[in-house]
C-alpha cells in the first residue's frame, strides 16, 4: 500500500532535516512512486544548503523543481560554490526569491559573496539575512544591499557599507556583533528612527565603547522609541537620562548596558533606579567574572539585567557596594534564590552577607578560578577562605573554571580549593547538598576524586543525587558495601 502523497511529502520534510541537496535526491530515487511525489513537491526543493561540489552541480535542478517558491539558503564554511563562478552567477539571478540567506565564510574563500552582496542589489523577498565571518580571519566583507521586507538581520564580524537599505520599518530582530564600518553610536539613532518594529536589538564590541549620554544622539520621539522592544543589549556607556529619554516608562524583558566606572555613586543609583525600575523579586544574582567586570540579576517572571564597566576604567564593580546598593533598592536578600560567584569574590561575598545575609533558602554556584597567582579568594584576609554565614543556604554547586596556566594540576587544584572552603560554610539547613561533579574531579582514577571528596566530607554535607550515583557507580563492591550500598544483598533480598 501507497502512502498519500501529502503524507509522503510530509515525512520528506521531516527526513530532509538538514536541507541538504543530495538528501533530497536520495529520497527522490528510492523507487518510482517517491521520485514522482518528491518532484512534485516544489516544497522540498526550496530549502538547501550546499555543501559538496555536486549539491553546487545539481543547483540548476533544485532551483526548478523549486519552481517560483521563495528560497531558504544555507551556505556553511567552505562551500564548493565559491569555485563555481556560474553557480555563483545563477544564485545571483535568483536574488528575487531568496527568503532567507545564511552564510558563513572566512577571508580566504568569501570573495564569491562581493558578487551577490556588495554590489548595492535589492533582494525584494529577503525575510532572513545572517552573514558570520570566521574569527581566525583577516577579510571583512563589506556589505551594501537593500532589503524592504527583512525582518531578521544578524552579522557577526561582516561590515556594512550603508545601513539604510537594512534598517527597514519591517525589521523586528538586529544582532551585530563586532561589525565597525558605517557604524558608531549614530547607528542607535537611525535604529530608533527607522525600525519602530524592532524586538531584539543586539550591539556587540562595535562602538569603541563610547558614550551614548549626549542629546544629539537621541532627538528624536522621546519615549516613544521602539514601543515593541523586548531586548536591548549594547556595548556602550548609557546614562539614566538617554534611558528616560529612548524608553520611557516601558519595561523591557531583557537590558545589557555599559557603564563608563564600576563606583557606586549618585549617578550610578540614579542609572540603577531606571534599570532595575519594574522588575518582580530577584531571584538570581551573578558576580562570577574574574576581572570584576559586570553583573547580572534575574527576577522571578525572567527579565534579566546585565550590566557591564567599560575595559580600563579606574573602578571596577565591588561585590559588597553591590550587594547593598541591592538590598537598598531591590530588597534581594529578602527574595534572592540563586547566587553565582567564584572563589575569587569570597571573601568579598562573606564580607557582604556579614551585614544583610540572604533570609530564604539559597543554592551557591562557585566557579573555582584556581591556579592564578595573587589573592585567589579576594577581599580581607588575603589567600585565607573567611566564614561564610548564610542561614539558609541548602545547596552549594562547584563549576569548574578551565582557562587557567596550570591546566594540568587542574584536578588537583580544585580538589584542594573545595576541601578548603567547605569547612568555611556555615548554615542553619539540617543539611547541604553538595555537587562536585561539575568540577573537574575524575570518577575513576587518581587520587582527586568524587569518592575521595566525599570521605571528606564535613558532616553536614551531602553529596547530590548526580554525584552519589557517579561514586556509586565507581566504587568497589567493598567500598560501596561499607557506605551501605551492599547492592548484591538489596538483589538478594528483591
Amino acid at each position: 500500500m501507497e502512502l498519500p502523497s501529502d503524507l509522503l511529502c510530509d515525512i520528506f520534510r521531516l527526513v530532509d532535516d538538514t536541507s541538504a541537496v543530495d538528501q533530497k535526491y536520495k529520497l527522490s530515487q528510492v523507487c518510482v512512486y517517491w521520485r514522482a511525489v518528491a518532484l512534485e513537491a516544489p516544497l522540498l526543493w526550496s530549502s538547501l544548503t550546499l555543501f559538496t561540489p555536486l549539491d553546487v552541480h545539481r543547483l540548476p535542478s533544485v532551483f526548478a523543481r523549486s519552481r517560483d517558491l521563495p528560497l531558504d539558503i544555507t551556505l556553511p564554511k567552505n562551500s564548493w560554490i565559491v569555485d563555481n563562478k556560474a553557480a555563483v552567477d545563477l544564485l545571483t539571478g535568483q536574488r528575487d526569491r531568496i527568503r532567507r540567506l545564511h552564510v558563513q565564510y572566512d577571508d580566504e574563500r568569501h570573495c564569491f559573496l562581493g558578487r551577490l552582496l556588495c554590489q548595492g542589489f535589492t533582494f525584494s523577498l529577503l525575510e532572513d539575512l545572517e552573514l558570520s565571518r570566521s574569527p581566525y580571519s583577516n577579510g571583512r566583507l563589506t556589505l551594501f544591499i537593500s532589503a524592504p521586507r527583512l525582518r531578521s538581520l544578524h552579522l557577526t564580524r561582516t561590515d556594512c557599507d550603508r545601513y539604510h537599505g537594512l534598517l527597514v520599518p519591517s525589521l523586528q530582530h538586529l544582532f551585530l556583533d563586532d561589525c565597525r564600518l558605517g557604524l558608531g553610536a549614530g547607528l542607535l539613532a537611525a535604529v530608533f528612527a527607522r525600525s519602530e518594529q524592532l524586538r531584539t536589538l543586539t550591539c556587540r564590541a562595535m562602538f569603541n565603547k563610547v558614550d551614548v549620554s549626549h542629546d544629539d544622539y537621541v532627538a528624536f520621539k522621546p519615549g516613544g522609541c521602539l514601543p515593541y522592544l523586548r531586548t536591548f543589549r549594547v556595548d556602550v556607556a548609557v546614562s539614566s537620562r538617554f534611558l528616560r529619554f529612548v524608553f520611557g516608562t516601558r519595561i523591557l524583558q531583557e537590558m545589557e548596558i555599559y557603564t563608563a566606572e564600576g563606583e557606586i555613586d549618585a549617578t550610578m543609583q540614579e542609572l540603577f533606579s531606571h534599570v532595575f525600575r519594574g522588575l518582580e523579586k530577584l531571584v538570581e544574582l551573578r558576580f562570577d567574572s574574574e576581572e570584576e567586570s559586570w553583573f547580572e540579576i534575574r527576577d522571578g517572571t525572567g527579565r534579566v539585567r546585565r550590566v557591564s564597566v567599560l575595559p580600563y576604567a579606574v573602578h571596577p564593580w565591588r561585590f559588597r557596594d553591590l550587594w547593598t546598593e541591592l538590598v537598598q533598592q531591590c530588597n534581594i536578600a529578602a527574595s534572592l534564590e540563586t547566587i553565582y560567584t567564584s572563589t575569587c569574590h569570597w571573601n568579598d561575598v562573606v564580607s557582604a552577607f556579614a551585614s544583610r545575609p540572604p533570609e530564604g533558602r539559597i543554592e551557591l554556584h562557585v566557579k573555582l578560578v584556581v591556579g592564578i597567582p595573587g589573592d585567589f579568594y579576594g577581599g580581607p584576609g588575603g589567600d585565607s577562605p573567611l566564614q561564610l554565614k548564610c542561614p539558609n543556604l541548602v545547596k552549594v554547586v562547584f563549576h569548574d573554571f578551565d582557562d587557567h596556566p596550570h591546566r594540568g594540576h587542574r584536578t588537583t587544584l580544585a580538589f584542594s580549593v573545595i576541601t578548603q572552603l567547605l569547612p568555611c560554610i556555615t548554615s542553619t539547613a539540617r543539611s547541604i547538598s553538595l555537587c562536585a561533579s561539575k568540577a573537574g574531579l575524575a570518577t575513576s582514577g587518581g587520587t582527586e576524586t568524587l569518592s575521595a571528596l566525599r570521605a571528606q566530607l564535613p558532616e553536614q554535607f551531602v553529596f547530590c543525587g548526580h554525584c552519589d550515583v557517579l561514586c556509586r557507580d565507581h566504587e568497589s563492591p567493598a567500598q560501596s558495601t561499607s557506605r551501605g550500598y551492599d547492592y548484591l544483598a538489596t538483589s538478594d533480598l528483591a
